[in-house]
């Protein structure tokens, strides 16, 4: 699914791609019966990293993992993902830390 997203600055209506709703059913599951429990098992790289390939096929350039708990399988979806893959969580803890030092 593609969505425009109108905004502020040089990226200004760029396109979103998303999961779609079977995809985002299994990321639930695999996020909300695993990930927020410790576990990246097989299944968890499974439905992420086939997620991801379907937003590769629909023409994504870089992937942003939204959720903090896939913080935890970013390096192995990093590893076999063939497009930048932004880590959310991370990704706020540099900003929040660039403001807590005048940057």
């Amino acid at each position: 699914m593609q969505r425009t997203v109108a905004g502020p600055g040089p990226i200004n209506r760029a396109p979103l791609l998303v999961p779609s709703e079977a995809a985002a059913a299994r990321m639930d599951e695999a996020i909300f019966g695993e990930l927020v429990c410790g576990q990246v098992t097989p299944n968890v790289l499974a439905v992420l990293g086939a997620a991801a390939q379907e937003l590769v096929d629909a023409g994504a350039k870089t992937i942003i993992l939204g959720n903090t708990d896939m913080t935890q399988a970013a390096n192995e979806l990093r590893a076999a993902c063939c497009v930048p893959l932004v880590d959310s969580e991370l990704a706020h803890a540099r900003a929040a830390a660039r403001k807590a030092q005048g940057q």
